[in-house]
């Protein structure tokens, strides 16, 4: 495996990270939920995350590997010398992304009762309850790149307008707060053609053996969601267990389609 180099700053900030995992474990939490501390790489390698108990100069053998991240992460931890030999990092690259747009609100008093709701009009697309009394909610709006130039303000006040005209209670309510969050490269963009780029959870033939890949933008079958990282993650279970002795699968079945799906085809 190719070393990586360790900067002066890094290793200060590692240091640091060590320090405070012993101090966890000098007052009892150095279990295994509460023992984890990470720090980001200043390269944006990812993180680097100690593991109670284990130095950081420590390296652990481990008989198969589950990559469980995005694809840009994918393509910089795996060596290209390596890479060139699997067939499922071959289309990474031509991958394009789409961003996800958050609006959180903060508000003086409850305007919201309902856990979600879908809005017919836009410009956000959906808002959720983030707080129990209903006085944070959260929009979103998907492959928001038309909104990734607009200025904050101006979209808080597109958004702040819109939750008022949809929320009787919202619309004396005093806005405490508003924060705007845009991650660019949130999901694979699912343009035609784009299942032939997506890889595989397990290693073809030639390819890194021990290496499962999981992540929504693996071939899962559903597009970039949740439900879809989640699915990538039981199908690169299944390909683990398939290695030895073991049989059944990790993967759940679908939910039976209801009618919308059926009227327009699926599901007959």
């Amino acid at each position: 495996m190719t070393a990586i180099a360790i900067e002066t700053d890094l290793r200060a900030s590692l240091d640091e990270l060590a320090r405070a995992c012993r101090i966890l474990e000098m007052e009892g939490h150095g279990d295994m939920t509460l023992g984890h501390l990470s720090c980001r790489d200043p390269q944006q390698r990812g993180f680097w995350l100690k593991r109670n108990r284990i130095g950081l100069g420590e390296v652990l053998g481990a008989d198969v590997v589950i990559l469980a991240t995005n694809f840009h992460a994918v393509m910089r931890w795996v060596p290209a010398e390596i890479a060139r030999n699997d067939s499922r990092f071959a289309g990474l690259e031509k991958i394009q992304t789409t961003p996800i747009l958050g609006a959180h609100l903060w508000f003086d008093r409850p305007v919201m009762n309902e856990n979600h709701l879908a809005f017919l009009k836009g410009p956000l697309q959906w808002l959720f309850k983030k707080d129990a009394e209903g006085k944070a909610v959260h929009g979103v709006i998907s492959a928001a790149r038309a909104w990734v130039d607009i200025p904050r303000e101006e979209a808080l006040k597109q958004f702040e307008q819109q939750v008022r005209q949809t929320l009787a209670a919202a619309r004396d309510a005093k806005l405490l707060r508003g924060v705007i969050v845009i991650e660019k490269r949130a999901t694979f963009a699912p343009l035609p053609g784009v299942d032939r780029l997506r890889p595989p959870q397990a290693p073809p033939p030639g390819g890194i053996e021990n290496l499962f890949l999981a992540g929504d933008y693996t071939l899962s079958g559903w597009p970039a969601t949740m439900e879809g990282a989640v699915r990538s993650g039981y199908l690169a279970a299944d390909g683990v267990m398939a290695l030895g002795t073991a049989t059944g699968t990790f993967l759940v079945s679908d939910l039976p389609r209801q009618w919308p799906a059926r009227l327009i085809g699926f599901g007959k």
